[in-house]
């Protein structure tokens, strides 16, 4: 995708402490199916409601971070109208942050993908289950440790995506 095209994407603002209380129980549900699809580890369903809601609460503020009008600054005006520096942002704040005992870095790309596929963009990103084979996998690592910025992931991001729909695939590649 060029930079003009994604510029003309634009960056999502939620509005309202609802909407952003919904898609941070939306990620957490949503961490719950990624860590039982890749076997993470992931303590019991019988959490407290304490621990829950502590969990959420951490998700919402990565969403109001990053999607949210702060102090009158909208995401437009913080990432200049950059949609993917938005989501590799929030992407890196998401898996930085640590929320979950484990799958952090996955559900964090798996949830930014599926906010950029909102906007039409499709990212084709092989995930191969050899991590030393797996790009995506070495990225999120890289870009959590420091050694790649938001900036970089962006623009990585950026030429692989593609307007469309992503399809159901039954399989994913072993290399």
């Amino acid at each position: 995708m060029t930079e003009e095209e994604a510029r003309s994407l634009g960056c999502i603002t939620l509005g309202g402490e609802d909407i952003i209380a919904a898609m941070a129980e939306t990620i957490f549900v949503t961490h719950k199916v990624v860590a039982g699809m890749s076997k993470c580890f992931d303590p019991p369903s019988n959490a407290s409601q304490e621990t829950v809601d502590v969990a959420i609460g951490r998700i919402a503020s990565a969403v109001n971070a990053c999607f949210g009008v702060i102090f009158g600054v909208g995401p437009s005006e913080r990432y200049e109208g950059d949609l993917f520096l938005q989501v590799t942002s929030f992407c890196e704040m998401l898996a930085r942050d640590h929320i979950f005992p484990d799958g952090n870095k996955r559900t964090a790309l798996v949830v930014s993908l599926a906010i950029m596929n909102t906007k039409g963009v499709v990212v084709e990103l092989p995930d191969p289950r050899d991590p030393s084979k797996n790009e995506a996998y070495r990225w999120i690592q890289d870009v959590v440790s420091g050694k790649r910025g938001r900036n970089e992931m962006a623009v990585a991001l950026r030429a692989m995506a593609s307007f469309g729909s992503y399809e159901l695939r039954s399989n994913a590649p072993d290399e």
